[in-house]
Order: C-alpha cells, then sequence, then structure tokens
C-alpha cells in the first residue's frame, strides 16, 4: 500500500526534477524589442511549440550594479535609469536545460557579417553600452551551462566570448559577447509598456496583433509585473 507520506515525498521529487530540467537565461544584443520577437517566434513558438500562455520571453535589464529598486527606461526624471547604472537592454526566458544550445544557435544567427571574421549585431543605430551583446547564464563562463554556448557559438559564427565583470563595454562591430553569470548580475523586469513592442521601423515591418497581445497575456498569467517606474521617453 502506497502511504500518503510517499506520496507527498514522490510528488516533491518529481517536482524538484521538473525544476531542474529548466534552465532561466537572458540573451542581450541591440535593442530587447527585436530581440524579444526573435526569442519568441524563433526559439519558444517555432522550435518549442509553446503556446501564447506559456511564453516566458520578458525584455528587461542585466549586465550592471545590483539594485534594491525598479530599474526603468530613460526618463525625464532620470529615476533608475538602467543606462546610468551599467545595465543593458535584455531578454529573460525559461529554457529546457537539453535546448539550451538551440536557443544559444537563435542568438548567434542574429549577428550579421561586416567583413570575413568580422561580426555585429543588426541594430547597428542603438549605439552604447546598453545595446552590448551579452549572455546570462547560471554560474557564467566557469558553470557547466557555458559549455552550450560555447558549442553554438563555434557551430555559427565562432565570435569572441568573454567573462563579463558588470557596466561592460558596447561590443558593436567588435564580435564581442560578454558572458554573464545570471546568479551575480541577475535581471530587472522592463516596464510593462515595453513589452511585445514593434521594432525599429528601419529594421522590421510592425509586428502582429497576436504577438502584441501577448503583453496582456503574460500580465494575466503574473509573468509581468507593474514596476514603480514613471513615464519613460517610449511609453
Amino acid at each position: 500500500m502506497v502511504t500518503k507520506s510517499l506520496l507527498l515525498s514522490l510528488a516533491i521529487a518529481a517536482s524538484a526534477s521538473a525544476s531542474e530540467s529548466f534552465v532561466n537565461v537572458y540573451f542581450g544584443n541591440g535593442c530587447f524589442f527585436h530581440q524579444q520577437h526573435s526569442i519568441v517566434t524563433k526559439f519558444e513558438k517555432l522550435l518549442l511549440q509553446r503556446s501564447a500562455s506559456d511564453i516566458t520571453a520578458v525584455s528587461a535589464y542585466a549586465g550592471g550594479d545590483s539594485s534594491p529598486n525598479d530599474l526603468c527606461y530613460h526618463n525625464k526624471d532620470g529615476v533608475g535609469d538602467y543606462g546610468k547604472l551599467g545595465h543593458a537592454e535584455v531578454v529573460e526566458f525559461s529554457v529546457p536545460n537539453d535546448r539550451l544550445k538551440d536557443a544559444a544557435k537563435v542568438f548567434f544567427e542574429d549577428f550579421t557579417q561586416l567583413t570575413p571574421g568580422q561580426w555585429t549585431r543588426q541594430d547597428v543605430f542603438d549605439l552604447g553600452p546598453e545595446y552590448r551583446a551579452l549572455v546570462g547564464i547560471p554560474g557564467g563562463i566557469s558553470g557547466h551551462y557555458f559549455e552550450a554556448i560555447e558549442e553554438a557559438n563555434v557551430a555559427v559564427h565562432n565570435l569572441d566570448l568573454r567573462e563579463g565583470l558588470g557596466g561592460d563595454d558596447d561590443t558593436i562591430d567588435t564580435g564581442v559577447v560578454w558572458i554573464m553569470d545570471s546568479e551575480d548580475f541577475p535581471v530587472y523586469q522592463a516596464e510593462v509598456c515595453l513589452q511585445f513592442s514593434d521594432d525599429n521601423p528601419a529594421f522590421s515591418e510592425p509586428y502582429s496583433e497576436k504577438y502584441h497581445s501577448l503583453n496582456g497575456i503574460l500580465v494575466e498569467e503574473g509573468l509581468l509585473k507593474n514596476t514603480t517606474c514613471p513615464t519613460n521617453y517610449i511609453c
């Protein structure tokens, strides 16, 4: 006979196993509007076949000094300005451990070749450290997740992966990607009004209404929460 305590133990073990099979990571390379759309459409929907309510990609800020408060987009009062605190625009999402290499391939394939062996981001109009290329994984360059990132990189463009120390320089035209330890450099969700937005019209047509509707869905699911940030220059 299976006792209640045994069933509880099995349930706890199953829950622990399930939580260990996914890892939260973040990618950044230029404006997070483009990066979020790329991760949602090319990885979460296309490769993982996730439904709208299962989407996890959230625009955020990461890679700078830790903060006890919300980080904010540029605003007239300068409140919590992510750029001034050394952060970059990123997108955090949940990845099955055995699909991390696939996710990283989507990221690396987004770079554009300038000359043989020289790569840059597609977003060439947004300049500065806020738009640098970075990957955030638990343990960073010394952790076991780095192997999947490195393998994907070699398979695509073989860019220059370097350990990020926080507040790092812009990477445009250099082929450098900063590898961050997401435990030391956590993410801070960007404002709700900046989620699932259209990219720069110089790079793409407006995204679909179905894509824009993910904003409300993720708010309803509790994955997106309102911040204390003041009105910014975009919203």
